[in-house]
């Protein structure tokens, strides 16, 4: 079950850090959401389309169904970067070191969409592109501990890709309460962000660090 909700508590935590820090990048006026509205139709499920129910809906989804359909396209990535890399380097380096290293190249594995096409970070931040693929490989090095926790404690693939699809199906939520126009999200509120990715980058070093290892 943590494998499943543990992303959808992580990435609201640390939007709702990421707007409480800084309350003036939360749009009142949801003018994501109302485009959103205005583009899907006048009807939903049978009701009249709103900004929010569509927020209602899409929060929905993203912890329902949505990282389920998610794992069957992460499964074949978790099966080479958890099942094959990571204990590959856990060997070769030590397990801390190996579980960072690993998600740091797993980071790096993204910097051509990051240098492209502004992938998670967008491009109005202060030295785009080389300090999103910096941030890009740190929370990938935090999320790929937990994900290598989940797969280490499951001997499964699964555990890891269910986790992975959760984190692609809630990840983006808080974007829907940036203002219409927002070019940088280098701060959050993605889990992925410097600012809104303390909740990751928290719960990964306790799991490299205090947690206690069990025989």
């Amino acid at each position: 079950m943590s494998a499943l909700w543990g992303p959808a508590a992580v990435t609201v935590a640390g939007a709702a850090l990421f707007f409480l820090v800084l309350p003036g990048r939360f749009d009142t006026s949801l003018s994501e959401l109302n485009l959103m509205a205005a583009t899907t139709g006048t009807k939903l499920l049978g009701l009249s389309v709103t900004p929010g129910l569509l927020a209602v809906v899409t929060l929905l989804q993203a912890v329902t169904w949505g990282p389920f359909f998610n794992t069957l396209f992460a499964v074949g990535e978790e099966t080479g970067w958890r099942g094959y890399m990571t204990p590959f380097l856990c060997e070769k380096l030590g397990h801390k070191w190996g579980l960072v290293v690993s998600g740091a190249i797993w980071g790096a594995w993204h910097w051509p969409l990051i240098c492209l096409t502004g992938y998670n970070f967008g491009t109005g931040y202060f030295g785009a592109p080389f300090t999103g693929a910096l941030m890009m490989c740190v929370a990938c090095a935090a999320l790929g501990t937990l994900l290598a926790f989940f797969y280490d404690k499951t001997q499964s693939i699964w555990a890891p890709a269910l986790c992975h699809g959760a984190v692609n199906a809630v990840g983006g939520l808080g974007i829907l309460f940036l203002p219409l126009g927002t070019t940088s999200f280098i701060l959050g509120p993605s889990p992925f962000g410097l600012l809104a990715g303390i909740p990751l980058f928290a719960l990964a070093a306790w799991v490299l660090f205090g947690k206690k290892k069990t025989e």
